[in-house]
């Protein structure tokens, strides 16, 4: 194609990508994808998107992956609507952590994805973008996802860093527990402290007598 592949190449790719049974094909049309424009690419990679059986491979997800950043990062909260268009987990994994990159309306326009298929890939995406962060407004919609979710522990981790009153609340408690394992309570304090929580250090002082979390 040497980065001037004709439209009847194009369409032919498109082909490849949607029809083919060899996954060996379709990563070479991904790889392909990548030397195109933007805009030739995206047929073909909605194609190779469709392939659920391409969720195990070892290197397709990546390699559509590869090609298909460039598309989200030139219009983040435009880039969401692949969530709903790839069969892949990984990939939708990738996009939310990227679109998430973004501001406020990038992150609302992830969490209006949550209500179809994939939500768990989508969480995973967007809790590895906010760590480190230590506060991020509360998007609309957050509500009704942890009314849907309940107990879900990557909801629970994302809602601290919205500076949600209840996750904050019930992280203190664990971590004041007694009777919870070492390891879940170090895990609350540590996420605690990420969110900058201006309720936590009476709970710390309380904690010094205690011998199994003094150290941390």
């Amino acid at each position: 194609e040497d980065r001037k592949a004709s439209p009847e190449l194009r369409a032919k790719l498109e082909v490849l990508a949607r029809s083919d049974p060899s996954p060996g094909v379709r990563l070479y049309v991904a790889s392909a994808a990548q030397r195109l424009g933007l805009e030739e690419r995206a047929p073909i990679l909605e194609a190779l998107m469709g392939h659920a059986e391409d969720a195990a491979d070892q290197n397709l997800p990546f390699m559509a992956w590869y090609a298909l950043a460039p598309i989200v990062s030139a219009d983040l909260k435009a880039g969401a609507s692949w969530i709903a268009k790839t069969r892949i987990p990984k990939v939708r994994e990738y996009v939310a952590r990227r679109v998430a990159q973004g501001g406020d309306a990038e992150i609302a326009s992830l969490v209006a994805t949550l209500d179809g298929d994939g939500a768990e890939d989508v969480l995973q995406g967007l809790r590895e973008s906010l760590k480190g962060r230590r506060r991020v407004a509360m998007p609309e919609g957050w509500a009704a996802i942890k009314a849907r979710l309940p107990g879900n522990e990557l909801v629970r981790h994302i809602s601290v860093t919205f500076g949600d009153p209840e996750a904050l609340a019930a992280l203190r408690a664990a971590l004041a527990d007694a009777k919870a394992g070492e390891s879940d309570r170090e895990n609350a304090l540590a996420a605690l402290l990420a969110a900058g929580d201006p309720d936590l250090p009476a709970v710390l002082l309380a904690l010094l007598d205690g011998r199994a979390i003094r150290r941390p």
